[in-house]
């Protein structure tokens, strides 16, 4: 499709790597140094030698002087032919300067796009001048460029910039699909990908040149060897998310601190670890997605199927759900951040004279005890220690902006309430 002389010219040109204003390679010619028409006409004699072609080494004119035609000084080639494509009349050899078929844009697109297939460029967003390359990296063309919203691109030189994860493209031609599979067409790859959205798996089909999608078509039925193996490796990597409902997640926080505090056999319940044994957490779920049923938040009963047994069965014990606080009721115990915590109002807590404990007498559960109005008042887990020091400034500041709830001097001795005192009552507290 292209002369030798053309090609040669255009090679010599970018091996000199031109930056150009706006990356336009159009405008080579006028970046060119002095030797880039001796290095053009090197690469023609390459070219023509590889191609077999006598000219590139001269015989041409041995053949003439041995055959007495007399025509070696007619500037046609030993077919009678002008040889335009090597004469010094268009080329380098005579003139230094480039052939018209040298600065024309397909002749630009075809050289660059062979030469550098990786870099060929497919517009992500026309308006911003953002590509996406064949070799997966983003690209963006300079402020202002007259390449700005061509579709394609064959791209001949990039550079990291500054502050941008896109590379800054240097020098481009516009190019055009035909050509671009052309070129690139080692790089053409046609498969099946699975994505993950919105609960389910989704299989597209798709046709790339590097990480350049050329086409693509969704597909109905998954194939359930890859699906599955997708789940298999989504689960444990990291792709798939791992997401729990509230009981759920109450049951990983009561393992995780009877770890913590005790080892094994109770569980490592950290997100590593979960994906270590996804399958015995979520197997039937997995399966379930692969078939093409949908993924959602797992429940209390996938994080059972972890649980050591028979250690299990003094869970409630070390590490109960919940706690009966001095007024009769049940409140909850929060294991968040590995320390069970229990949020009550200092009335509520009256008569009890010392922190109940865990995990065996362990660990003491942390009070979190609040005012009237529920605001917190004051940390503990030393009930004795806060009932003989901290109690007499809380007792303080609370009787007067709350006049209406008891304050008694000794709060582990008092009876415990969650009720306020009737208006007609004047007496202290």
């Amino acid at each position: 499709r292209l002369g030798a002389s053309t090609a040669a010219q255009i090679v010599a040109a970018l091996a000199e790597s031109p930056r150009l204003p706006g990356a336009d390679l159009a405008r080579w010619p006028t970046a060119v140094s002095p030797a880039w028409a001796r290095q053009a006409q090197r690469l023609e004699k390459l070219a023509r030698r590889a191609l077999g072609d006598a000219t590139a080494v001269g015989s041409e004119k041995s053949k003439s002087e041995q055959s007495g035609s007399g025509q070696s000084g007619s500037g046609t080639s030993s077919r009678g032919k002008p040889d335009t494509a090597g004469s010094g009349k268009t080329g380098p050899a005579g003139s230094g300067k480039p052939s018209r078929a040298a600065r024309s844009d397909d002749a630009l697109a075809l050289v660059t796009a062979w030469a550098y297939p990786d870099l060929l460029a497919r517009a992500v967003d026309s308006t911003s001048g953002r590509y996406l390359l064949a070799n997966g990296s983003g690209a963006i063309l300079p402020q202002g460029s007259p390449l700005l919203g061509t579709p394609w691109l064959a791209v001949a030189e990039v550079s990291a910039s500054q502050g941008r994860a896109d590379a800054l493209i240097r020098a481009a031609v516009p190019a055009d699909e035909e050509l671009a599979r052309e070129a690139g067409r080692g790089l053409i790859t046609t498969g099946t990908a699975i994505s993950y959205r919105k609960g389910r798996l989704r299989a597209r089909e798709t046709t790339r040149l590097g990480a350049i999608e050329l086409a693509g078509r969704d597909v109905e039925r998954l194939p359930r060897a890859a699906a599955t193996a997708w789940v298999s490796t989504a689960a444990s990597s990291g792709t798939l998310p791992l997401e729990f409902t509230a009981g759920a997640q109450a049951l990983r926080e009561r393992l995780a601190f009877l770890h913590t505090v005790l080892g094994a056999p109770w569980p490592d319940m950290s997100e590593t670890a979960l994906r270590q044994r996804i399958e015995e957490l979520a197997g039937p779920e997995l399966a379930a997605l692969a078939r093409g049923g949908t993924w959602g938040n797992l429940g209390a009963g996938n994080i059972e199927r972890l649980l050591p047994w028979p250690e299990a069965t003094h869970l409630d014990e070390l590490a109960p759900a919940s706690l009966t606080i001095p007024t009769g009721e049940q409140r909850t115990i929060h294991y968040e951040g590995g320390r069970p915590t229990v949020r009550l109002r200092v009335q509520e807590a009256f008569g009890w004279a010392r922190t109940p404990r865990l995990a065996g007498g362990r660990i003491p559960v942390t009070l979190e005890l609040l005012s009237p109005a529920a605001r917190p008042v004051a940390i503990t887990d030393d009930l004795e220690s806060f009932w003989a020091g901290p109690y007499a400034q809380v007792r303080a500041e609370m009787r007067g902006r709350y006049p209406r709830h008891p304050w008694p001097e000794n709060g582990a001795t008092a009876s415990p309430t969650k009720r306020a005192c009737p208006r007609r009552t004047g007496q202290s507290r």
